[in-house]
């Protein structure tokens, strides 16, 4: 129902919104007296900012890990140094707020609506281009295990409003940790613990300039814009709503608004070339069918002698060695240690016991 293009319109909108609120930091971007935006002054702190996006962009080039924050440590004591707004304290003790949960509103229902659809939207999207970034999206263009990702922001975001928290969303600034090689999800839980200690640094934190998050912010808009390589700009009944989301979500300066007229958008024109009533043809065929269930004796039919040779004939000569070890769901039968001379070698093969509860067949190379 959402198709791939929107998906990669929102998180290239969400990179160009965060790089706007980066230069709007440090000033490189205001309001113009003549026109909607204008360059600022060129200020030091413009200066050190673009000095230090130069370091993480370098440092990304020959892929050196903590990119992202020897850049921030750079423009953060090059800022200090300089204007001499060193921290007052290193830590200090934290204050916590915890409201009432409770929010009264003559117009909740419509609030609820509108955070249903962002999270339905902007989650498929940024959860996509941060998927695709770290390489772990599937063929079929699914993400691993994104239903317990929904489960899990709707879940924490119930618990956050109720201490008069934020609506918990996926943050675009991830996109810093997966160019730094994560992407397990380790990552997250120690940035958690982190943030968690930090509350007690406050103090240090607070000082840091926007001269040193700036780049970082720009950083992250250039990685995500990488996301419109998705995008099939040769068929309009896609580029025209992938193009209003992208654009509309910076100029906008909202996610919502920029994803939910893209969104429309879709819906209108899908309805004049008839797609639309396919996608929902083929959303309930796929819900309504019988799957079937491949049987473990089919599973092991699919495992032979002479598929294993087959991929043999495929291998390059290395010139060496190769060792490669097949797992099979149930005993294989096959001759005992055939062999095959091929390119100046042998191929042999060797079975265990089929006692054994998960027999392995070795295929070696010489």
């Amino acid at each position: 129902m959402i198709p791939d293009s929107i998906q990669a319109a929102t998180a290239v909108g969400i990179g160009l919104i965060t790089a706007l609120a980066g230069a709007s930091e440090i000033k490189l971007v205001i309001q113009g007296e003549y026109t909607l935006l204008d360059m600022g002054s060129l200020t030091l702190e413009i200066v050190i900012a673009i000095g230090a996006l130069m370091i993480v962009a370098v440092l990304l080039h020959y892929h050196v890990k903590g990119a992202f924050c020897i850049g921030l440590i750079c423009g953060t004591f090059a800022w200090w140094l300089i204007s001499g707004e060193w921290p007052e304290a290193l830590t200090g003790t934290p204050k916590l707020n915890i409201g009432t949960g409770i929010y009264e509103h003559d117009k909740i229902t419509l609030l609820v609506l509108n955070l249903v659809f962002l999270y339905i939207l902007t989650l498929n999207g940024l959860a996509r281009g941060l998927s695709d970034l770290s390489g772990l999206t599937k063929p079929n263009g699914a993400i691993p295990r994104g239903n317990w990702l929904l489960i899990v922001c709707g879940a924490t975001s119930v618990l956050s409003g109720y201490f008069t928290g934020p609506p918990i969303l996926l943050s675009p600034e991830s996109a810093a940790g997966i160019k730094a090689g994560a992407k397990t999800g380790f990552s997250t839980l120690i940035c958690g613990i982190l943030f968690g200690f930090s509350s007690f640094f406050y103090p240090l934190f607070h000082a840091i300039p926007p001269a040193g998050t700036a780049p970082l912010l720009i950083m992250v808009g250039v990685v995500l814009f990488a996301n419109t390589k998705r995008i099939d700009w040769t068929v309009t009944k896609y580029a025209v709503p992938a193009y209003c989301v992208l654009v509309f979500i910076p100029f906008t300066y909202s996610i919502l608004r920029g994803v939910a007229f893209g969104y429309i958008m879709y819906i209108f024109i899908s309805f004049y070339t008839g797609d639309y009533i396919t996608n929902i043809q083929a959303l309930v065929r796929f819900y309504t069918q019988v799957k079937p269930k491949l049987k473990l004796t089919e599973i092991s039919k699919t495992i032979t002698l002479q598929n294993i040779i087959a991929s043999a004939d495929e291998m390059p000569d290395t010139g060496g060695s190769i060792f490669e070890e097949v797992v099979a769901p149930l005993p294989v039968v096959m001759p005992a240690t055939p062999t095959r001379s091929e390119r100046g070698g042998s191929i042999s093969l060797t079975r265990r016991s089929s006692a054994a509860p998960t027999p392995n067949i070795g295929l070696q190379i010489q």
